[in-house]
């Protein structure tokens, strides 16, 4: 895999949602504007707004289950 693919796995992973483009450059190895260029040549966006993106989905998603739990543990008791 290319660094874009590794980065981009590594996110959809649900790795290094706070993490900093320093960051992912030292666990890659990487120079960090070099990451950054192949990332938005690869994918049409740049690293750190993929990761903010995936962030919001799981954020999302959490919020949605947790909804449903409300909402069951709510009727349950009614």
């Amino acid at each position: 895999l290319n660094v874009a693919n590794q980065i981009k796995d590594y996110i959809d992973a649900g790795n290094g949602m706070g993490m900093t483009l320093d960051n992912f450059s030292k666990i890659f190895f990487y120079d960090k504007f070099y990451m950054e260029r192949k990332f938005k040549e690869a994918f049409g966006i740049n690293l750190i707004e993929y990761r903010n993106k995936k962030r919001m989905e799981l954020q999302s998603h959490l919020f949605f289950r947790l909804h449903l739990i409300f909402k069951r543990t709510h009727n349950q008791r009614n």
